[in-house]
């Protein structure tokens, strides 16, 4: 006899085909935060222009990328469900949760940064794309998780 309910293997397969789909608008999402960070970073550190520090131009950089982040993520990545209109404060209780994780992710991609640019005597802008990629997977797996609930 048809069971119309899936099986877990079925569930399991939908779960995963969602969290593929939603990393990958995350990805995108996260690419045009790549070129406003690149672009600000390398503005903000290189002393032709500003040269400050490696760790402020990477705080800025990526703070101004966050919020650019959040926007496309709220309204694209994770709103794609059909969620409907959230209230401001939703809305700002979100962004908050949002800077808060993606905060520990900037302090993982500044130790990044500033560990293979010391270690390695890497480039900064190469140390600094290698630094968003860790970075990357602690904000869309603890957001997907806590801001989005995403299961």
């Amino acid at each position: 006899m048809f069971d119309p309910q899936p099986t877990e293997r079925a569930r399991e397969a939908i779960r995963f085909s969602r969290h593929g789909k939603k990393f990958f608008q995350f990805c995108m999402v996260g690419g045009s935060g790549v070129l406003i960070d690149m672009v600000l970073f390398g503005l903000l550190a290189d002393p032709r222009f500003l040269g400050l520090h490696i760790a402020i131009s990477k705080f800025i950089a990526a703070s101004v990328a966050m919020l650019s982040n959040y926007i496309v993520n709220e309204f694209w990545t994770f709103n794609a469900d059909g969620a409907g209109h959230r209230s401001s404060s939703e809305l700002l209780q979100r962004m908050a949760k949002y800077c808060a994780i993606c905060s520990i992710g900037m302090g993982i991609a500044i130790a990044c940064l500033t560990f293979f640019t010391w270690a390695f005597g890497m480039n900064i802008h190469m140390a600094n794309v290698l630094a968003i990629g860790v970075a990357a997977f602690w904000n869309y797996a603890i957001n997907a998780k806590y801001n989005w609930q995403l299961n």
